[in-house]
């Protein structure tokens, strides 16, 4: 994807989470303290902004940050890296659900968390020697 098309996408996310909030361009850029003319921008595709700006925009959505990016193409990750990543995704919505959650689907998901993925073993320092005397 071109950097052009990237802008867009993002720019075209943000204007649909603006108008499924409810709020006008000039409302949205009043609660995140920035002109009117950024938020047209950024939904135009035109530029980009500062991470902070983007940060406000989605909390002021009442969105995670990273919903703002759910279109753009992801990395292929390795199957353990991928197992960790959906353990990960069904625990955050465990969390935040209002339904039980039994016991053994819980253990299930902490025990694929707890694995090591490959390549992520700690590096071995060697040890400072104390001089003595």
């Amino acid at each position: 994807m071109r950097e052009k098309d990237l802008l867009i996408q993002l720019g075209a996310q943000i204007r649909r989470f603006r108008l499924e909030a409810g709020l006008t361009q000039q409302e949205l850029a009043d609660k995140v303290e920035t002109s009117l003319d950024t938020i047209g921008n950024l939904e135009r595709g035109e530029f980009f902004t500062q991470l902070g700006i983007l940060y406000r925009i989605s909390w002021h959505l009442r969105r995670n940050l990273d919903e703002l990016f759910t279109w753009a193409p992801r990395v292929r990750k390795g199957k353990s890296q991928a197992a960790v990543d959906d353990a990960v995704g069904k625990f955050r919505s465990m969390l935040t659900s209002t339904g039980p959650v039994t016991l053994a689907e819980a253990n299930q998901l902490l025990a694929i968390l707890a694995e090591k993925p490959t390549g992520t073993e700690p590096v071995k320092r060697p040890r400072k020697r104390v001089k003595t005397g």
